[in-house]
């Protein structure tokens, strides 16, 4: 299973290997923590995760998503610096 906060993301994984994840249903979940759902098997998503890692080509996924999303993602870039900076408070605290 593969979980997601917002839907457009699991549409652009489907768009982008349509032929490991495009005949797959994005299920929604209302009162769930993450509200859309893709089943697929361990291996399918395996393979991936494996072709999106040999696809990295930035060194800085903040500013590479900002440049990608455009204004269009600026929530979403927003919340990746929330969580940058929660994940900083923690690793400052184990100095």
């Amino acid at each position: 299973m593969v979980r997601a906060r917002v839907r457009a993301h699991l549409e652009a994984l489907q768009a982008r290997f349509p032929e490991l994840l495009g005949g797959c249903a994005i299920r929604e979940f209302p009162g769930a923590d993450y509200a859309w759902r893709l089943f697929v098997p361990k291996s399918v998503w395996a393979e991936v995760v494996r072709r999106l890692a040999e696809d990295i080509d930035y060194d800085n996924f903040k500013a590479a998503t900002a440049r990608r999303q455009g204004l269009d993602g600026a929530a979403y870039v927003e919340a990746l610096h929330a969580v940058w900076r929660t994940m900083l408070g923690l690793q400052r605290q184990q100095l």
